[in-house]
């Protein structure tokens, strides 16, 4: 019963019926952090996190109705902006369960939608070469990184490139696993490449 309604309250939390999306709901785009505690409950998960937009918060709020709980009180909400709060009231087995949610807008809008992260080319360079067969092709998405390499931290690899061109980069000028995934990959697509025989001697 405690699982039930504490699944049942961060869902509230998340999808507040139309009725009570008032001004308060806007949530704005960006990382989300929610934490809850539970009366009765020692053990409760860590901070659930959690990417917003619009289009996502719309569709959780279409869904909303059918995740409300039967046995609680309407939820008392405050707060605005980047700090909001739910307190939920049920009622289990006679007496009254209290639920308190705290939603924090931990920011990193653009970090998280949108943003391209430079250590996914090495995967997606394999993928490519397991799906078509040509190492030769998969191994040229990785070239374009060495005008980088040259220009922004001389023999390294940004953390980070903006979605929309020029695709400057951003974050931590010189990550370790961006180098370290791009450079695993293009030696294992060498590997890959067939190369052609010699003359037999």
């Amino acid at each position: 019963m405690f699982a039930r309604l504490a699944l049942a309250a961060t869902l509230t939390a998340l999808t507040i019926v139309p009725s009570q999306a008032i001004e308060w709901m806007h949530r704005k785009a960006g990382l989300w952090s929610i934490t809850m505690s539970v009366d009765g409950v020692q053990h409760m998960p860590g901070a659930m996190r959690m990417c917003l937009d619009a289009t996502t918060d719309a569709k959780l709020m279409d869904h909303s109705m059918s995740f409300q709980p039967k046995d609680c009180d309407p939820a008392a909400m405050s707060g605005m902006g980047a700090s909001h709060t739910v307190d939920l009231t049920c009622h289990v087995d006679g007496g009254l369960q209290k639920t308190h949610i705290v939603m924090s807008f931990a920011g990193d809008a653009a970090y998280h939608m949108g943003t391209v992260w430079s250590w996914l080319l090495g995967p997606f360079a394999r993928a490519h070469f397991r799906v078509y067969g040509d190492a030769r092709l998969a191994q040229s998405l990785l070239e374009p990184m060495a005008q980088h390499v040259n220009s922004v931290c001389m023999g390294t690899v940004s953390e980070i490139f903006d979605g929309d061109a020029p695709h400057n980069a951003r974050g931590c000028f010189a990550q370790a696993w961006s180098v370290a995934e791009i450079l695993r990959s293009w030696i294992y697509l060498e590997r890959k490449i067939v190369k052609p025989s010699g003359p037999s001697k």
